[in-house]
């Protein structure tokens, strides 16, 4: 599963049919419409003909057009921005971390993460850069709490990746067994199986989450278990919605 994420509602050649079909969904615009073409029958023309709501329909519907290509464009930007993050990423079987792109990051890779730095996906946290395993996370794009969250790694998982090294070596074949994606951010379960076959039981607590930006902790070091659209933060996302005022309601 790739870490790409995408938020855009039109490409290049979805936008015309989609936007038209969003535009004419409008009420006004589908009155002016109906309006026009009834002034294209013989008969039924007035003095000016279809000009007379055929151009205010087209402004209308152009400008309308423009603002959502300019609104979706900033999206795509955005999207950019976050898959082109530079991230520490050791690939499985990799004995060492690489400078990579967030969207390159995949489910199983170990990741590493600096201070003031977000989350390229949701993670399962293996050691910390403070005594016991501990990190400070600031949620406030997930949940917008501003509060800093206490994430703490199951002491025999830290103890196995103190280094770097050591956390490349114990977890390279280890499994990890859990629920499918889901959008509940505070609700994990599975387990992490090591390779010599000993379970460890996960809870949220040493769940790291995408979206959630690392604070007070030098460094973090984490097992990547669900990607791009798969991540919590983007199951609980809605599309993007074409903006309706109240009068047209």
């Amino acid at each position: 599963m790739s870490n790409k994420v995408v938020t855009t509602k039109y490409n290049c050649v979805t936008f015309l049919p989609k936007n038209l079909f969003e535009q004419f969904s409008k009420m006004a615009n589908l009155y002016f419409l109906f309006m026009t073409l009834l002034q294209l029958v013989p008969g039924l023309q007035d003095f000016y003909g279809a000009a007379t709501t055929l151009m205010p329909l087209m402004f209308v519907v152009g400008v309308s057009m423009i603002k959502d290509a300019f609104e979706d464009n900033k999206r795509r930007k955005q999207d950019n921005e976050e898959n082109k993050q530079v991230v520490q990423c050791a690939p499985r079987g990799s004995r060492a971390f690489l400078y990579t792109k967030s969207l390159d990051v995949q489910v199983g890779c170990i990741v590493r993460v600096s201070e003031n730095q977000f989350f390229p996906c949701d993670m399962l946290l293996l050691s910390t850069s403070l005594p016991k395993g501990i990190a400070y996370v600031e949620t406030k794009n997930l949940d917008g709490e501003t509060n800093l969250k206490h994430k703490q790694a199951d002491k025999a998982v830290a103890r196995l990746a103190k280094t770097e090294s050591d956390a490349l070596s114990n977890f390279n074949g280890a499994t990890v067994d859990c629920e499918g994606p889901n959008e509940h951010l505070y609700k994990f379960e599975g387990n992490l199986t090591l390779t010599d076959g000993a379970k460890i039981s996960i809870d949220p607590d040493q769940i790291l989450l995408r979206g959630s930006c690392l604070r007070n902790t030098q460094w973090v070091m984490g097992v990547c278990i669900y990607s791009g659209h798969e991540t919590k933060i983007m199951k609980n996302g809605t599309n993007a919605r074409a903006k309706t005022s109240k009068i047209q309601k």
